[in-house]
């Protein structure tokens, strides 16, 4: 996933966003849930490529949905796209 205009702080250039996974059964509770830090990711300047690895391999089949959350700390502006699958 691809963030961009997140804010920087003028010092550092570096931005201060907290990054959240869910992965959920549609319409059930989480099943995995990470969090990182863009300090955790290194990140410097205002766009961010995010890559995660989450297990899956005690998923049982059914329709999925994945969320990420992003919080612009610095700004309070966040953004939450979801995408739904299936594991058949």
């Amino acid at each position: 996933m691809q963030v961009y205009n997140l804010t920087t702080d003028q010092k550092t250039n570096r931005p201060s966003a907290r990054i959240q996974y869910a992965l959920s059964p549609v319409g059930g509770a989480s099943v995995i849930q990470n969090s990182q830090s863009s300090a955790d990711l290194g990140l410097t300047g205002d766009q961010a490529t995010l890559q995660k690895t989450l297990p899956a391999g005690d998923l049982k089949p059914g329709t999925y949905e994945l969320r990420i959350r992003v919080d612009d700390l610095l700004s309070g502006q966040s953004v939450e796209p979801s995408q739904t699958f299936v594991i058949d």
